[in-house]
């Protein structure tokens, strides 16, 4: 009998948006082209696919889903708060249901910006200065402008605009409460870095396998003091290139990606993003622990360069996580 595997996701479409959330609420969710290519990936690796859909349908069923999945592939976002990508997890730990990625814990934590970088800091893992927006104001502001402004708990380069780049401190008080005010939430204010961009993949435990570094593209051109702001997420001019002609680069990169998979508990997948400066200076922004499985975002196109097939990369995810139940 074929092994059954549970999909978990967000759909857009299951999620109109609502005319006072902020414009790119719904960029986390999926689309339905992303979804129907993991299905298919699924199937082709010979597996049974029980469709589920998100976090409120995982709950009408969580009493029979025992005896209609062996495993779950998780790559649901939530819905609310800093928690929101532990809903699925916790739900399923509680069910004693094996599932695939992070765990619940982990999930709210690399969501959560400032926890993630202090955790960083404290692996001494290289990451820009950074200071968590205060009720008491800007009195002790000991960063160099320009400052890069983002909401605390949220991805897909939510809020993230040619605004979110500031040089002055009037600029960077304005934007710290307009993330306050539309995202209610507190604002991550980092040193922003001029420089290339890179996007390591990560795949497996013990230990975990970092794909070949990729360079994001933006119009044609490396980012340097340009932002991957919200309104590419779903446009064709993000390109990603392996890096080519520096070993001592990209194999610091892994070094650095596989760290920072490690310091944060990740399991099975996950993508570290990073800036290099002009003096070569390696920088990690973020990791997540649910990247996107869209055919053209980092992930696939690093396992590509790898000689993956996408439905290979979803077996490799598939059998981590197998093989990381099988030992425990």
């Amino acid at each position: 009998m074929p092994l059954k595997i549970g999909l978990t996701y967000d759909l857009e479409s299951d999620y109109p948006l609502n005319p006072a959330s902020a414009p790119d609420a719904n960029s986390e969710f999926d689309s339905s082209r992303t979804i129907r290519s993991v299905k298919e990936g699924i199937y082709e690796n010979g597996y049974e696919l029980v469709d589920i859909g998100n976090f409120e349908n995982l709950l009408n069923i969580r009493k029979t889903l025992r005896s209609k999945a062996d495993l779950v592939f998780n790559i649901a976002e939530g819905i609310k708060g800093r928690n929101r990508e532990a809903q699925v997890p916790q739900l399923l730990e509680y069910l004693n249901i094996p599932y695939v990625g992070s765990d619940a814990l982990t999930m709210s934590l690399t969501l959560d910006k400032i926890i993630t970088k202090q955790i960083l800091i404290s692996y001494k893992i290289p990451t820009p200065n950074y200071f968590s927006y205060q009720e008491s104001g800007f009195k002790n502001i000991n960063l160099k402008f320009p400052l890069i402004v983002k909401p605390r708990w949220e991805g897909s380069s939510m809020a993230i605009t040619s605004e979110s780049v500031v040089k002055t401190k009037q600029n960077l008080i304005g934007r710290v409460n307009y993330i306050k005010e539309k995202y209610r939430q507190p604002a991550l204010v980092e040193e922003f870095i001029n420089g290339s961009e890179f996007t390591v993949s990560v795949i497996g435990n013990s230990p975990p396998q970092a794909l070949i570094p990729m360079k994001v593209i933006l119009n044609g051109n490396e980012m340097r003091d340009k932002i991957f702001d919200n309104s590419y997420i779903r446009t064709e001019n993000i390109a990603y290139i392996p890096i080519a002609g520096n070993n001592i680069l990209e194999a610091k990169l892994r070094d650095l990606a596989i760290k920072t998979y490690d310091a944060v508990g990740c399991l099975d997948f996950a993508r570290v993003d990073f800036r290099v400066n002009k003096q070569g200076g390696i920088f990690v922004l973020e990791i997540n622990p649910l990247p996107a499985l869209n055919k053209k975002d980092a992930l696939a196109v690093s396992a590509k360069y790898t000689g993956w097939s996408f439905s290979l990369l979803l077996e490799k995810i598939i059998k981590a996580a197998l093989n990381r139940y099988r030992n425990n």
